[in-house]
């Protein structure tokens, strides 16, 4: 399900990508941080809310000048840790079980196939947080609920830092 924010027929150069599933607690990060940017609008920057599907990842962020992709990381550190993700680590982490499979292998995957089709952003960041509880349910377990604050601002950070960057 792609769900595209931008008021205007044009897309944004600027994309913040929310991939998660708010029926799985923790696994609804991603969502999460584009409900607080609904919320507070991030001028010049599309919400994009999405399952992982490879296709609908590498649509979203073709041809944009930033694309900050937030969904939960899985790598060992304790719950609630938050990861500002570099491209050379994506192959190190685990993958986010999710009830359609293993969802970071499909952004590695979608990393490697956007780049043999020319399609990705100029610049992407990946802002990750160490979930602890993906069984079925609403709600965020309390250390990563402890956390999401900080990774919306972080998520924010970076729409503006670019933006500042190009003015």
């Amino acid at each position: 399900m792609t769900n595209s924010e931008s008021q205007s027929p044009q897309r944004e150069r600027i994309v913040i990508i929310g991939i998660g599933n708010a029926l799985r607690r923790d696994d609804g990060v991603g969502p999460l941080v584009l409900d607080a940017c609904r919320y507070e609008p991030v001028p010049g920057c599309d919400l994009v809310e999405l399952d992982g599907d490879v296709n609908r990842v590498i649509e979203a962020w073709s041809d944009r000048a930033l694309a900050v992709v937030v969904d939960a990381v899985c790598t060992g550190d304790a719950v609630g840790t938050l990861h500002d993700l570099s491209l050379d680590r994506l192959d190190d982490l685990g993958a986010v079980e999710t009830a359609t499979g293993s969802r970071l292998v499909g952004l590695a995957e979608a990393l490697a196939v956007g780049q043999q089709l020319n399609q990705l952003p100029d610049s992407l960041r990946v802002l990750g947080i160490e979930p602890g509880d993906l069984k079925p349910g609403f709600g965020l377990s309390p250390a990563v609920a402890a956390s999401m604050d900080e990774l919306v601002e972080r998520a924010r950070s970076a729409v503006t830092t670019l933006t500042n960057d190009r003015i």
